[in-house]
């Protein structure tokens, strides 16, 4: 990587004393004029390695973002299950201090599993919100990989915690994470929180229609259906606002909810759609043609 370069960057969250810890992955001659930066979003009990992600830094055109969520991976600070706003505040101080002390328009947002929620939740809050932040009315390019619509879903596959509910008040889930094991406590309330998000319907109804959208998801998922990624197009579909493609859909094929095997499919789809959208910018990444792909406009 001669004319790229990793960087530990450390960005303060609005909880006192604690940092957010990401790698900030600079292209020199990538992107002329407006610096543009992508921002890679990890999932539930994950980190900013996982998955595709560091493989989608090397291969995008611009520079990019990616860290660990409060409590997870490298970050300090409390972790909660059932509310995402921890969450919605991280990206949002990250964009602040990406726009305020980097000079960085964020033009890409690529998010998995759990970041996907977060990403509409955030982009939901509004054009003020957005320019108040990082300087836009609304963000150019979003990635939804393996999002997640209907809730109960999950509800279902956490009915497991019951025990721990009755044994000590609490679910102690043990996971290992970047090679390290580690504990979280769920609480009953957690998941009566996250029951009361049915689906991100409302969310994905305000997102600006000037934002254009790629939905992945691998037709072997069996942590989110595959079908989930149907709902996501449906909505946005509905909006007759929307422009002839501004959202199109992506199924992998043969690819698990980890993307295990199949990083070069992922990675070649969204550079292809990411060069498409900003006009062929940088040649991405990847074999796009591992994957097979399924488009609505």
């Amino acid at each position: 990587m001669t004319d790229q370069q990793q960087v530990e960057l450390h960005i303060p969250s609005i909880q006192p004393g604690v940092d957010l810890v990401g790698i900030l992955h600079r292209r020199p001659s990538a992107s002329p004029g407006k610096r543009r930066i992508a921002l890679i979003l990890h999932g539930l009990l994950a980190h900013k390695n996982q998955c595709y992600h560091r493989a989608l830094a090397e291969s995008l055109p611009i520079d990019s973002y990616r860290f660990d969520f409060r409590g997870n991976g490298d970050s300090k600070g409390d972790w909660a299950m059932g509310t995402m706003d921890n969450d919605v505040e991280d990206l949002a101080s990250v964009v602040r201090y990406l726009y305020q002390q980097k000079g960085y328009a964020v033009d890409l947002i690529v998010a998995h599993s759990r970041g996907t929620m977060v990403s509409w939740m955030y982009l939901s809050r509004g054009e003020q919100a957005l320019l108040r932040d990082g300087g836009f009315a609304h963000l150019p390019n979003l990635v939804v990989v393996s999002g997640r619509w209907a809730m109960e879903g999950m509800l279902k596959t956490y009915a497991r915690f019951q025990q721990g509910f009755d044994k000590e008040g609490f679910y102690r889930w043990h996971v290992t994470v970047a090679g390290k094991k580690r504990e979280y406590i769920v609480w009953p309330k957690d998941l009566e929180m996250m029951s009361g998000v049915k689906t991100p319907q409302p969310y994905v109804e305000k997102l600006s229609t000037n934002t254009d959208v790629l939905v992945v998801h691998g037709t072997a998922d069996r942590t989110v259906p595959p079908q989930d990624a149907q709902e996501f197009i449906r909505v946005l579909e509905a909006n007759q606002s929307r422009r002839k493609g501004s959202h199109r859909l992506e199924m992998v094929d043969g690819a698990d909810h980890m993307y295990r095997g199949k990083t070069e499919a992922v990675v070649g789809l969204v550079c292809k759609w990411y060069a498409d959208k900003s006009g062929g910018l940088g040649n991405g990444g990847g074999d796009a043609t591992k994957a097979t792909s399924t488009s609505r406009l």
